[in-house]
């Protein structure tokens, strides 16, 4: 009884989703009084579809607190609702975090799936998770999001493959917190989302409205099950924590974070010992390329990685027990066709 206890101690509240519209632009019909966080190029690509009555517009090229806190301070007090169109990482940071701070319902209208962001209910602000609460409702044209490929989010839903490995690891070593601790039921919940995306992968790299609506299903059931565990342990791991270094690497930032996240996937799943090429087919099928990473920035992450993960207090995985310039780190390659 004592042990329940304390974990009903430590759990937090469960964040919602935002409600999910599936809707043509153009039969979007908004009468309130709007403000809109985009990037120029986004919005120049739907303002013929969208027609909302703004009272002011910006363009935020700055992701730190300072700076959305003067977006927040500069809001009009007469606007009733935030929209942020498009899939800049700046721009969905900044909308969500003004519309927490203003208490304004926030609407996303994406036009492509880039990433899980969009339903989550925090943000990375100056190194630091900020819980803003989720939008209020995302709006997706499907036929549009269709013919914006490919749909890079699919990676968030197959880290959940290499997550699990490295959340049992660190069970197995005795690095995971009470908080963090294995759950056997989440991890089985996890493998089957992860099991259906491996199964639609190939409908995703075509554009297949079903299949993407699909991987909109299951990425809100990823981000929902993050939610309710309080951490993201059954969806992120190593291979999250690859894509964020392979960019302090040269030429690492230029290449696309899904596709740093795609080539992590295969060396996470190789570092475990696991045969990648299943991966690898999913990856390549849904349209990602995990080879854009070069040989060159991928054995050199691999290298930094033990550094990495301790300055950045990463969670515990399989690349805490790396050792650079080892074996280890040329036959991952290998495994993971990047060699």
């Amino acid at each position: 009884m004592a042990h329940c206890l304390l974990c009903a101690a430590i759990r937090m509240n469960v964040l919602p989703l935002p409600a999910l519209r599936f809707a043509a632009l153009s039969g979007v019909h908004e009468d309130r009084p709007a403000a809109l966080i985009t990037s120029a190029a986004d919005w120049a690509t739907l303002r013929g579809s969208l027609n909302l009555p703004l009272l002011v517009q910006a363009a935020p090229v700055e992701n730190t607190r300072a700076f959305f806190d003067y977006l927040a301070q500069s809001l009009p007090s007469a606007v009733a609702v935030i929209y942020t169109v498009g899939n800049h990482p700046t721009a969905l940071n900044a909308a969500k975090y003004v519309a927490s701070l203003s208490k304004k319902p926030l609407v996303v209208v994406p036009h492509t799936l880039t990433t899980a962001d969009l339903f989550t209910p925090h943000i990375s602000l100056d190194g630091q998770k900020i819980v803003t609460g989720p939008a209020a409702e995302i709006i997706f044209d499907m036929p549009l999001i269709s013919q914006t490929l490919p749909a890079s989010a699919a990676v968030d839903v197959f880290s959940i493959i290499t997550a699990l490995m490295d959340w049992g690891y660190a069970a197995q070593k005795n690095q995971t917190h009470l908080e963090t601790r294995f759950l056997p039921w989440a991890a089985s919940i996890a493998a089957s989302i992860a099991s259906q995306a491996l199964k639609i992968a190939a409908g995703v790299g075509k554009g297949e409205t079903e299949a993407l609506t699909n991987l909109v299903d299951l990425l809100c059931l990823t981000v929902q099950l993050d939610n309710l565990l309080g951490h993201q342990r059954a969806s992120r791991g190593t291979e999250h924590v690859f894509a964020e270094a392979a960019a302090a690497q040269p030429e690492g930032a230029a290449i696309p974070y899904a596709e740093r996240v795609a080539a992590g996937i295969l060396l996470t799943s190789a570092l475990h010992k696991k045969d990648a090429a299943p991966l690898r087919t999913a990856l390549e099928s849904a349209g990602l390329r995990p080879n854009a990473v070069p040989l060159q920035v991928a054995r050199a992450t691999l290298n930094a990685l033990p550094a990495y993960v301790a300055e950045h207090g990463a969670p515990f995985g399989i690349a805490n027990d790396l050792q650079p310039n080892s074996e280890e780190i040329e036959g991952a390659l290998q495994r993971a066709g990047l060699l």
